[in-house]
């Protein structure tokens, strides 16, 4: 069970770093506005902000800091419950941030898809080895519990 919980804790340090590197990227790199105009045009972003300005520099801190959390909360929830049921709603919250980030993907939200395509899958290896590693445990008992009637 401790790689387990390690595997989800690998998982929240590679959302985190993943966010980290976004922020001293390129604004191009993220926002279609600058792919089909050239310049960006996103609620909440400054006038004067152009795509060759790092996401910190155009959305600002905070929006990082949202996401980054995001990323981090169904991974460190998971890693501290410990429980097949928890990991597998963790699976499924990253699976619901892809579709909010595909509804918002001319926001800064639109940022999720990416993230949240490579944790699904991360996430979903980590689910079936807890769903394994739980179940020969949980079948043993209920054998054993039947044997004794």
């Amino acid at each position: 069970m401790r790689r387990i919980r390690a595997a989800w804790m690998l998982l929240a340090v590679l959302g985190v770093a993943d966010i980290v590197s976004r922020a001293f990227s390129e604004a191009r790199n993220g926002a279609v506005s600058c792919g089909k105009t050239g310049e960006i045009y996103i609620e909440g972003v400054r006038s004067d902000a152009e795509c060759t300005d790092t996401y910190v520099n155009v959305f600002g801190i905070w929006p990082l800091v949202q996401l980054g959390l995001v990323l981090l909360a169904p991974a460190i929830v998971a890693a501290c419950v410990m429980r097949a049921r928890v990991s597998v709603a963790a699976t499924a919250a990253y699976m619901a941030l892809i579709v909010v980030g595909v509804v918002n993907w001319a926001d800064w939200w639109g940022q999720l898809i990416g993230p949240c395509l490579i944790a699904s899958v991360l996430a979903l290896i980590i689910t079936l080895l807890h769903l394994h590693v739980r179940s020969p445990s949980y079948r043993s008992r209920a054998g054993h519990h039947r044997l004794a009637r």
